[in-house]
């Protein structure tokens, strides 16, 4: 295509190959429009080796940087969560704890997880925390959460009043069974330091941070208002030399020691076995 000009015409040409397009001026003169298409990989041969190997040595730097941090980090975390004395020292029998992962003595994969099983209170003993929850929780201490009870839960409008509230950070303060085969809801709050001191056995309750969800329920028949508890960190990861005890004797009992530390998570101390079951 040619447009007329004071210099003659121009044309806008398109050559054969990877040429970009070109704007033609009389019969010599070419200046390139667009970028050249030709991918930057082919014009890396063209570098320097040099200039090569200080990139890659530029990444690997950022690389092993970013993972020092991560490893600062954790260390970091661990030092500070063992940092004084522990809030709690329990022992769980494995009857209290569900399986989560528990690989062969001969995989390669040396991790073994546990969850330890709940209930909400005035469940039998069998029902974990898939049950759904009794009413629990007096209106007071809902409203210590930050819940706004002000609706009545016979009132039509509660079910979608509550639904909008959202969910609560809190605490909860957990009893171990006598048996130590389970871990029952007590009472939940604000202040963590607050439920220690209202249930100051370090060895038979532990304090645990919570997701706290208002809801009505007709579990009775008449309606009140309740709560759900989510989120628990109640996951045991058992690191070697324990791990591989567990693994090694798939089929005997034990008793899991453990201690919870500022940041109320659990660190295992030791491994007990009893007789096979």
């Amino acid at each position: 295509m040619a447009w007329p000009g004071k210099f003659g015409s121009i044309f806008f040409l398109r050559p054969a190959g990877f040429s970009p397009p070109c704007l033609v001026v009389g019969l010599d003169a070419l200046v390139a429009l667009l970028r050249d298409p030709r991918p930057i990989w082919r014009c890396r041969r063209h570098c320097p080796p040099a200039a090569q190997e200080v990139g890659v040595k530029k990444s690997l730097l950022v690389a092993l940087a970013a993972l020092a941090l991560a490893n600062a980090i954790t260390l970091w975390h661990v030092a500070r969560n063992s940092a004084g004395v522990p809030d709690t020292s329990i022992t769980l029998n494995s009857e209290a704890l569900s399986s989560l992962s528990r690989s062969d003595a001969k995989d390669e994969d040396s991790s073994v997880n546990f969850n330890i099983r709940w209930q909400y209170p005035g469940m039998p003993e069998t029902m974990d925390d898939w049950g759904w929850p009794r009413i629990w929780i007096a209106r007071e201490a809902l409203q210590r959460l930050g819940f706004d009870c002000s609706v009545s839960p016979a009132s039509s409008d509660a079910q979608a009043f509550y639904r909008r509230q959202p969910s609560r950070r809190a605490f909860v303060a957990m009893q171990l069974a006598t048996s130590g085969t389970g871990l029952t809801l007590l009472e939940t709050a604000v202040d963590s330091n607050a439920l220690r001191g209202r249930y100051p056995d370090s060895k038979h309750v532990l304090i645990l941070p919570a997701i706290v969800t208002i809801q009505v329920t007709s579990g009775t028949g008449v309606p009140a208002l309740t709560a759900i508890v989510d989120k628990v960190p109640t996951q045991i990861h058992i690191p070697k030399p324990f791990s591989t005890q567990i693994r090694t004797h798939p089929n005997a009992a034990f008793r899991l020691h453990l201690t919870y530390g500022s940041l109320h998570e659990p660190r295992v101390t030791g491994v007990d076995f009893s007789t096979p079951r």
